[in-house]
């Protein structure tokens, strides 16, 4: 089985309903306004998006009263289990109350398509693929900790099923997933927002990648840029209006897809969380 595929939640209850990381609110603190038929468009052609660069889609309806389910790279965790030598699924404990009722629509779902799913023994929080980011290339598993995740998961991770973990500590707030800061976008290449890690983290990130592209932290609070996603190491696809790391991607000669994702940014979100990418 190779990574092919993404799965995503259509938005049809999709809203901010509460404030739980730094991006939920405006200026004067204020819940974020949706535009519900907005959504809907940006969330269709992101879709399509992933359909044109080759991915199989699977997309699982909405559920009302959980408008963040949208955000699908949190839930769960496909990974490579050593001892079954099979892709399995672990799935998430979310940090928020508001989240943790995500979580059991998803176990539903990987057992419907044939997966092995299992739970944590560990009480603390793990966010998924919002923080555990596996690269084949590399067969290690590099998982942020900090804000959503914690780091003592990892050790769970890692004798439970052999998974060899690059821990690497989240330290500001506007960055509380690794997928906001960190992309990887081929064996050779990341995109990382620098100001995000620990002096130690950024040593662990270049002895695995020898060209990192830094994202200017603006831009990337302004575009999410850190939260674009490369499914073949070629085809990055990013939200529109990041003028200055576009242009460091064409330059290592990645094809860019731009796309809109405002009503999702509203809710701390873009594409790297609207997606599970998973082998199917």
């Amino acid at each position: 089985m190779t990574f092919n595929s993404v799965l995503v939640a259509k938005p049809t209850y999709f809203e901010v309903a509460y404030a739980i990381n730094p991006y939920m609110t405006d200026a004067s603190g204020q819940l974020n306004k949706v535009d519900q038929k907005n959504a809907q468009v940006e969330w269709r052609s992101l879709v399509d998006t992933f359909r044109e660069t080759g991915l199989k889609v699977i997309e699982m309806e909405g559920v009302h009263g959980l408008p963040d389910i949208v955000f699908t790279a949190n839930q769960s965790f496909p990974f490579w289990n050593k001892f079954t030598q099979k892709y399995e699924i672990v799935l998430s404990k979310m940090r928020s109350a508001e989240r943790a009722q995500e979580v059991p629509y998803f176990e539903k779902l990987w057992k419907g398509l044939g997966f092995t799913v299992h739970h944590l023994n560990y009480s603390g929080a793990f966010e998924g693929n919002g923080d555990a980011i596996f690269s084949p290339d590399h067969g290690v598993v590099f998982g942020g900790y900090g804000p959503r995740t914690d780091k003592e998961v990892y050790e769970e991770l890692s004798q439970r099923f052999g998974l060899e973990i690059v821990p690497l500590e989240l330290r500001l707030k506007d960055f509380y997933h690794l997928d906001t800061c960190f992309s990887i976008l081929s064996k050779d290449v990341a995109a990382i927002q620098p100001d995000a890690f620990s002096k130690e983290g950024l040593e662990l990130l270049r002895s695995f990648f020898p060209v990192l592209v830094e994202i200017p932290i603006e831009e990337n609070r302004q575009y999410f840029c850190g939260n674009c996603f490369c499914p073949d190491g070629k085809n990055v696809i990013v939200q529109k209006g990041s003028p200055t790391f576009a242009e460091h991607l064409k330059r290592l000669d990645f094809r860019v897809w731009e796309v809109e994702t405002t009503e999702f940014m509203k809710s701390g979100g873009s594409v790297f969380c609207l997606k599970l990418f998973f082998p199917g």
